[in-house]
C-alpha cells in the first residue's frame, strides 16, 4: 500500500492506493468517525485480485481539505466522487462505500451512472429512503440520538474535545456490541477529529443533512431519491446499532435500482462489518465484482 495524493475540485486529498496501477480502479470511501484506515482489509484483498483500490480521505477529513468552506450535500458528495476519478485519470470505477462514503455513493450512481461501474454501499441503507422512513421508525430515531446532539453548535464540539476520543471509541464500541476496534484503526480516527478543523467538517455533514432552511436541501433529498442506475449491492451487519437491518425491508425496492440490487446481511457483525468479518465481506464484494467484470 501506498500513499498518493488526488487533487479534486481545487483541493488535494490524501489517499491510500493498493494494487496495480493498470487494474480496474475501486473507489473506497469511508464514513464517520474514520478514516482511510478502515479499509486496511479490503485493500488488500481487492489488490491482490487485480483491482486499483484507491481510498481516498473524505472532504473535511484532513486539516488540508476541513477549512474548504464546502458544504456536504448529497450534490457535493456526488461531485466529489467524480472530481476524484477525474483527479485519478479513470472514466470509470467501482465504488465501495462505508457509511457516510455510501451516502456519497448513493448520491454518485444517482447524479452519474455513467461514471460508476457498480456500487457497494455498507451499512447504510438507500439514504433517500431511510430519511423519508426515519420519523416512522422510533427504533432507529433512538438509535439515531447522536445525530441530533450533533446539530448542537458548540456544545456537541466541545464535548466530543474535551472526551479525548473517548466518545469515538464508545461510538465504534456501540454500534457494533460485543467487539473491540484494533488500535491500528481506531487510533488514525481519533487523531483526526481530534483537530478542531476537522471535527467542525465531519459535524457538518450531520448538520447539513438537516439544513432544511437551505434550498439546496430540497435538491440533495430529491437526489437522493432518485432511481441509482448501475448494479449495487448493500451489505449490512445483523448487529449492526447505528442503523437497525430491519430497515433492509422497508428502504430497499427493486425500481429505485433499474441495473439490479442484491441485499446481504452479515450474521454476528454491527456497524464496522467490514471490520469484523473481512473475510466473509470480502467474498461478497469480490463475487459481485468478478462477475460484472466477467
Amino acid at each position: 500500500m501506498r500513499q498518493i495524493r488526488i487533487n479534486a475540485r481545487g483541493l488535494d486529498f490524501t489517499a491510500v492506493e493498493a494494487g496495480a496501477s493498470d487494474g480496474r480502479v475501486v473507489l473506497c470511501l469511508h464514513g464517520f468517525p474514520d478514516t482511510t484506515a478502515t479499509w486496511v482489509h479490503q485493500l488488500k484483498a481487492l489488490a491482490a485480485a487485480g483491482y486499483r483500490a484507491v481510498a481516498p480521505m473524505l472532504r473535511g477529513y484532513e486539516p488540508g481539505t476541513a477549512a474548504s468552506g464546502h458544504r456536504f450535500f448529497a450534490s457535493d458528495l456526488a461531485a466529489d466522487v467524480t472530481a476524484w476519478l477525474d483527479g485519478l485519470g479513470v472514466e470509470r470505477a467501482h465504488v465501495l462505500a462505508h457509511d457516510w462514503g455510501a451516502a456519497a455513493g448513493y448520491a454518485a450512481g444517482a447524479a452519474a451512472p455513467e461514471r460508476l461501474h457498480s456500487l457497494t454501499a455498507l451499512a447504510v441503507p438507500p439514504a433517500g429512503r431511510f430519511l423519508t422512513c426515519l420519523p416512522r421508525r422510533p427504533d432507529q430515531v433512538w438509535r439515531s440520538r447522536y445525530m441530533a446532539f450533533f446539530q448542537l453548535r458548540g456544545l456537541s464540539e466541545w464535548w466530543l474535545s474535551r472526551q479525548q476520543g473517548g466518545a469515538i471509541r464508545r461510538y465504534w464500541q456501540r454500534w457494533s456490541p460485543g467487539w473491540s476496534p484494533p488500535e491500528a484503526v481506531l487510533g488514525p480516527a481519533i487523531e483526526a477529529l481530534g483537530n478542531p478543523e476537522v471535527l467542525d467538517a465531519a459535524l457538518g455533514y450531520y448538520r447539513d443533512l438537516f439544513a432544511v432552511g437551505d434550498p439546496r436541501w430540497r435538491e440533495s433529498l430529491d437526489l437522493l431519491t432518485r432511481p441509482v442506475h448501475v448494479p449495487s449491492l448493500i451489505l449490512m451487519g445483523e448487529r449492526d446499532r447505528a442503523i437497525g437491518a430491519s430497515l433492509l425491508e422497508i428502504t430497499v425496492r427493486q425500481e429505485d435500482f433499474p441495473a439490479g440490487v442484491r441485499v446481504v446481511r452479515v450474521p454476528g457483525a454491527g456497524h464496522w462489518l467490514h471490520l469484523q468479518a473481512p473475510d466473509a465481506v470480502n467474498r461478497q464484494i469480490l463475487g459481485f465484482l468478478r462477475a460484472l467484470d466477467a
